[in-house]
């Protein structure tokens, strides 16, 4: 049996909860979840900020954007962090699961300035 498959009617089947999407408002965690998640997995995590983004942080070309993550999507498994509404058919109908953090304002406010107050003193 191929690892990540199942057998079903004499046919390979993708076994599930192996194509995940972790998404969720700044500071919410989904970077963090889905490093976890893919250690855990042993699967790429695709971090669709870093292929938004071009130097100079100017946006890709949406074309250009689509591709990258085309690409990415043909891996067996993955972890995807964030969500784009540009790339969104494509990522989410390739996942077999998605985890949507929803924290109380005040708690991702928290974590902001965590984050923040670290970035400014390192």
């Amino acid at each position: 049996m191929v690892q990540g498959t199942k057998r079903e009617s004499g046919r390979a089947k993708e076994a599930p909860g192996q194509r995940i999407v972790v998404i969720g408002t700044a500071g919410s965690g989904k970077s963090s979840l889905a490093r976890h998640i893919g250690e855990q997995l042993r699967a790429p995590v695709i971090e669709l900020d870093s292929l938004y983004w071009g130097p100079g942080w100017k946006r890709v070309p949406r074309k250009l954007f689509r591709k990258r993550i085309q690409d990415r999507l043909e891996a067996q498994s993955w972890v995807v962090d964030g969500d784009y509404s540009a790339v969104r058919d494509l990522v989410w109908s390739k996942a077999d699961a998605l985890i949507w953090l929803d924290y109380p304002f005040r708690l991702i406010l928290w974590r902001l300035a965590v984050r923040t107050w670290k970035r400014v003193v390192n």
